[in-house]
């Protein structure tokens, strides 16, 4: 099992019992547990790819290993398509072509050029992307 953070774990659980309020809740104890038994990790494994929309979280997106994939993504490639910002397409994955237009975008606007859209960093800020 890999090492993750105690605060990782208990963020987890907390946006997990936020995002599903009709389920059994989750302990905020910072504890993944035993593989056979966690509802924990349970959990973990049936969360949505593309996180917890219904909870008004946005998540940083970033070219990553595995690719992100969502909604999320597709609101991004969008906004930047809006913004003038040459994107072959918007499918909802955010591939090499997808962080060098966020890149394109950033060095247009004076930003820091790094390719991650925060969560409330200044790239989202400049493309006023709002994802519900």
């Amino acid at each position: 099992m890999p090492d993750i953070r105690e605060d990782t774990v208990k963020a987890f659980q907390i946006l997990w019992n936020t995002a599903n309020p009709e389920l059994e809740q989750l302990v905020v104890d910072g504890i993944v547990g035993n593989p056979d038994v966690s509802k924990t990790l349970k959990c973990i494994n049936n969360s949505p790819a593309e996180g917890f929309p219904n909870v008004g979280y946005s998540r940083t997106l970033k070219l990553t290993e595995p690719i992100q994939q969502g909604k999320d993504v597709g609101e991004l490639q969008l906004t930047l398509k809006k913004a003038g910002i040459k994107l072959e397409k918007a499918d909802q994955v955010f591939d090499l072509a997808t962080d060098q237009a966020v890149k394109e975008f950033q060095r247009s606007h004076s930003l820091t050029i790094d390719g991650i859209v925060s969560a409330e960093g200044e790239t989202r800020q400049a493309l006023k992307l709002v994802i519900a």
